[in-house]
This record gives structure tokens, sequence and C-alpha cells, in this order.
């Protein structure tokens, strides 16, 4: 089996847009707030609805030992992308995003630099 056989699988078991869609759900829950406030190093940076998602990096692991870090993880940005000397950053932040084995969303961790 080839590695673009492999992602085509993992993006028919865990699509981009469920990944996407998930996270927007979450997060721009609050029609009223036309936004959400998101805690960064112990500051709050508030990210306007709509704003564009893109995924980094999408993966599923392979664990022999009970993890409850979920079986597939997602890097997503928030906001627009710049690309600075190999450097990645996000407008506002970037997210992890935790899913089960049953391409469930169960947790998520937002950070400002890429990981």
């Amino acid at each position: 089996m080839t590695t673009s056989r492999l992602y085509l699988l993992l993006d028919e078991t865990l699509p981009d847009e469920q990944i996407v869609q998930d996270l927007s759900d979450i997060i721009w829950n609050d029609k009223e707030l036309k936004g959400i406030n998101i805690e960064l190093n112990d500051e709050w940076k508030f990210v306007p609805e709509n704003t564009p998602i893109s995924i980094v990096t999408k993966a599923l692991f392979k664990e022999y030992y009970d993890i409850p870090f979920g079986t597939y993880k997602v890097m997503v940005a928030i906001g627009r992308i710049t690309n600075n000397k190999d450097e990645l950053t996000a407008e506002y932040c970037f997210a992890t995003l935790y899913y089960n084995d049953h391409c469930q969303l169960f947790s998520m961790d937002f950070h400002e630099e890429i990981r």
C-alpha cells in the first residue's frame, strides 16, 4: 500500500469538512457573541465568527497502551496562514483536536505556535 492510498483512506475516514464543521460548531455556537474569546498564555484573544479554519496536519495513531489522547489528532490554523522562512503562523492561533476511534471530537487545545 502506498502513502497516497493511506492519505486517501484517512481522508475518507475523517473528512476535512467534518473537522472544520466540528470545530465551527463548538467555537461559534453562541450566535449573539459573533465570535469567541480564546485563552492563550493567560491572555484572551477574540476570534470573529466565520474566521477561516485551515487543516495543517491530520494523523492516525496506533497506540499500544490505553492512552486517553485519541486515535486521530488534527492541527488546524484559525485565521489566515503565513509562511515565513519555514515558520508557519496563524492569524489568531492553532488548535489541536483529538478524535476517538469513532471519529468523534472529544477534546481540543488552543496554542499560539505550531506543535
